[in-house]
């Protein structure tokens, strides 16, 4: 877009001197080009931008979520104001992979005992345990306090380092925690190693 007025939409101006691109009501892309501006395009909440056959594919509420919707009207994605984003059905994925980065490590302390609890903040991470003596056949327990964690989550772990015969599975999730649990499953043997597992936090719902 040149330095000079466009002549553009009547429900949008573009200002040479600032540079910004102003809409009253909504701002649309139509005609047989595209709609550039080295400046912004300012809305006021509750307003969209609509494509050329009249349909609002993205509305500014006036809570300040950005919602984008399909042709028919459906908001398909959300962009809330706590950084969190809201799909309305599922994703799908042809390549490539879903990675959570909000991630930490928390060791439960040499010689505390297997059922220390311990803090990580995140929703996935490393956790290294203790490594007492796990007689055989016995199941040491141990509270994971994370912030990050609703009932209705769904926690999973899998083991990264440990004795071999030793596994390790989620047995409780509420509020704010949950619990783990460490089995040594050799018939006679004790486990004095440290069992290492990472853990993901997958938001979940009941209704």
């Amino acid at each position: 877009m040149s330095t000079a007025d466009r002549s553009v939409p009547t429900q949008y101006h573009y200002d040479s001197t600032t540079q910004k691109a102003e809409a009253s009501g909504s701002a649309y892309a139509g005609g047989d080009g595209d709609l550039i501006s080295t400046g912004s395009i300012s809305l006021n909440d509750g307003q969209s931008l609509i494509d050329s056959g009249g349909d609002a594919r993205i509305t500014f509420t006036n809570a300040g979520a950005t919602i984008i919707k399909d042709e028919s009207g459906f908001a398909g994605i959300t962009l809330n104001t706590n950084l969190t984003t809201t799909f309305a059905k599922s994703i799908t994925l042809d390549t490539g992979t879903v990675k959570v980065s909000d991630g930490g490590a928390v060791t439960q302390g040499n010689s505390s005992g297997r059922a220390t609890a311990v803090t990580l903040n995140k929703l996935t991470g490393k956790i290294t345990g203790d490594d007492a003596s796990l007689n055989a056949v016995t199941i040491a327990k141990h509270t994971v306090t994370n912030s990050t964690v609703e009932e209705d989550d769904v926690v999973i772990v899998s083991k990264v380092s440990g004795d071999a015969d030793t596994s390790v599975y989620v047995d409780a999730v509420g509020a704010g925690s949950f619990d783990v649990a460490v089995r040594n499953n050799h018939a006679s043997d004790a486990d004095t190693t440290a069992l290492v597992y990472n853990f993901v936090v997958i938001k979940g719902s009941n209704t």
